[in-house]
């Protein structure tokens, strides 16, 4: 398997990982502070206004706040670094979050893989934007 493939295949199980752990991470919340409340229609409603900002931020904060890893970056040895080497930033981290809308939850990720397959440095469009690419660790 070539280097920009075993790059490709960890950045897609990387995220994967990320939304098993985030799904776990989410039910045990609302089983937390949602167990036996209110209206079944309720608890669903708050369920879900707490779900969308939690789940939309989970990975920039995480990327953010690791400087550069996730929990399944972290496992699969991948980290986002600047094109330089050096560690990444706030900037960094939000221009990729931005680009995730259009290339990973808009498309199912098909524009994301077309992007990384097909760019030189094997980065996808939010790489392109934050000037950051993918190691192995």
């Amino acid at each position: 398997m070539s280097q920009s493939t075993n790059l490709l295949v960890r950045r897609i199980v990387a995220q994967l990982i990320d939304c098993i752990v985030l799904y776990i991470g989410f039910q045990a919340y609302v089983m937390l502070f949602f167990a036996n409340r209110a209206s079944a229609m309720f608890e669903g409603v708050v369920e879900l206004m707490t779900y969308i900002p939690f789940a939309l931020l989970f990975g920039a904060f995480s990327e953010w706040f690791t400087e550069g890893y996730t929990f399944g970056k972290t496992l699969l040895q991948i980290r986002i670094v600047k094109e330089d080497g050096s560690l990444i930033g706030l900037k960094e981290v939000l221009l990729r979050w931005l680009a995730n809308w259009l290339e990973i939850y808009f498309t199912a990720g098909i524009l994301a893989t077309l992007f990384v397959v097909f760019s030189k440095k094997g980065q996808r469009l939010g790489d392109k934007l934050a000037k950051t690419h993918l190691i192995k660790t």
